[in-house]
């Protein structure tokens, strides 16, 4: 998808909880996106036997990682 920039989930393996982040160049590319990403999120939801609890939008305010050579 167009705009697209990377995804991050985490899981609690315990409990079988997860969250996935996904991550855009702007909100343009993000509301662009938002038909198919549902329908992908269904499609996930659905293999797994899960449900989709909610979605919600965030503006990333902070990112910083080490840079290896």
């Amino acid at each position: 998808m167009t705009g697209w920039r990377g995804i991050l989930t985490l899981a609690d393996r315990q409990t079988g909880k997860a969250k996935t982040i996904t991550f855009w160049d702007g909100p343009e590319s993000l509301r662009a996106s938002e038909a198919k990403a549902d329908e992908l999120r269904a499609q996930a939801a659905d293999a797994m036997g899960d449900t989709i609890a909610s979605v919600q939008r965030y503006e990333v305010a902070l990112h910083e990682a080490p840079v290896t050579a």
